[in-house]
């Protein structure tokens, strides 16, 4: 044996004679032929299941983004109709028709869009059942009566002539509660009445003391919690006036304390308030408010206050036409609202141009104003409130206020036949 090679090839039996398949092209052949055998039942059964499975699935997936395009914020319109059965428009207060108005934009009105809540409001459905429950908490006994029969004006009347009313031909219900003599009345502690000079304060007129402005506010909180409608109430205002009762050829002059305060919703303030006035003995004289609850918030795209301002100029080419690009003002000069655009009918001033006014509007407030929409539900609406100064090209000038709906115009829909705008109350 010479070389490694050599004696491995001795000690291999077949190295001398290599394999050779015996046919060799039939079994090439059954190698590159695709297979056509039917499959195992079970393993097609398989097969077949995680196909459903597959195709279930993508089903289920498409499935559940079509619902959730439609389940997207899709916010509803809100249609202002001449179907409300809201106050009377403010077309009916006192204005100055016989001016147009050019509104310009000051520097601190911003341009940038936001969001804001509109609220559906939850009013009570039994109106004679909520006078009653109304007349029990300040203590007026006696029967519910609709006044005028149409079932819009409710009063309960005691035998001493104290009244609880409840009108609900307003945007909002309202309740007043008055006493029958500003002297004497059911106490707003629930309790005896306040003597002697503990909790007063010396008032303004010439009646004497009257309660202090703790004492008052503390009142109203535990009224506001028996009414049980579930606003809030911004900080107060006071005012004092003297009051005069005539009694067997007497007359007794005393003070009397008033406390009004705005309704607000999640920190915003509204065009509702409440009020309260009571005498030198912390016994209530009259009181007013809205009678509502609020439902949850629905956000709304905001046109930006400098928009707005272009709104107004749009109300006005509606009211006085294109070719002045102004039209009267809704509402007052002094504190003037403009309710939703196009909310009221054009007003004829004659044949001569009403003198033009221009109004730089300089500051600008978010606020909720109350609206009946076509539908009769009620809502409190996005407002942008702004102040400004008015000049007229006669001479002259004077502050002002004018509002307009916030909301994008895209989600409101308006009836330029309606008067369903409440002025502020």
């Amino acid at each position: 044996m010479g070389n490694i090679e050599d004696r491995l090839r001795a000690a291999d039996p077949v190295a001398g004679r290599p394999y050779s398949h015996p046919d060799l092209d039939a079994m090439v052949s059954r190698i590159t032929t695709p297979s056509t055998a039917r499959l195992d039942p079970q393993w097609r059964l398989f097969k077949m299941r995680m196909a459903s499975a597959v195709a279930f699935a993508s089903l289920v997936t498409l499935g559940a983004v079509v619902t959730l395009q439609e389940a997207g914020p899709s916010l509803p319109i809100l249609a202002f109709g001449a179907a409300s059965t809201a106050a009377p428009s403010a077309a009916n207060s006192t204005m100055m028709i016989n001016e147009k108005f050019q509104f310009t934009a000051g520097p601190n009105l911003s341009s940038a869009p936001s969001l804001g809540a509109a609220y559906r409001l939850q009013l009570p459905r039994d109106s004679a059942g909520e006078v009653s429950r109304l007349a029990s908490i300040f203590h007026v006994s006696g029967a519910p009566r609709n006044v005028g029969g149409d079932r819009t004006d409710w009063i309960v009347t005691d035998p001493a002539g104290d009244t609880l009313e409840y009108e609900t031909y307003d945007g909002v219900p309202d309740w007043y509660y008055t006493s029958a003599s500003s002297m004497a009345s059911s106490p707003a502690t629930g309790g005896p009445t306040i003597s002697g000079a503990s909790g007063l304060a010396a008032g303004d007129g010439a009646g004497g003391p009257v309660p202090a402005h703790s004492t008052l506010e503390n009142d109203v909180e535990r009224y506001l919690a028996k009414l049980n409608y579930g606003y809030s109430l911004a900080h107060p205002t006071f005012s004092t006036e003297a009051a005069s009762s005539d009694s067997d050829s007497t007359t007794t002059t005393s003070d009397e304390e008033t406390v009004s305060y705005v309704v607000v919703v999640n920190g915003a303030p509204t065009n509702q308030s409440a009020q309260f006035t009571v005498d030198s003995s912390n016994g209530v004289v009259n009181a007013s408010g809205p009678a509502f609850g609020v439902g949850s918030g629905t956000n709304y795209p905001l046109q930006s206050p400098v928009d707005g301002v272009a709104m107004l100029n749009a109300q006005q080419a509606q009211q006085f036409g294109a070719v002045t690009d102004t039209v009267k003002q809704e509402g007052t000069n002094g504190g003037g609202y403009v309710g939703a655009p196009g909310s009221m009918p054009p007003t004829t001033t004659g044949t001569s141009s009403p003198p033009l006014v221009t109004v730089s509007l300089v500051g600008v407030t978010l606020t909720l104003g109350t609206y009946r929409l076509h539908d009769g539900s009620a809502w409190l609406i996005p407002v942008y409130s702004y102040t400004g100064t008015a000049a007229s090209d006669h001479g002259g000038s004077y502050s002002g206020d004018w509002s307009t709906v916030a909301i994008d115009p895209t989600y409101v829909h308006l009836d330029t036949t309606s008067t369903g705008t409440s002025p502020p109350r």
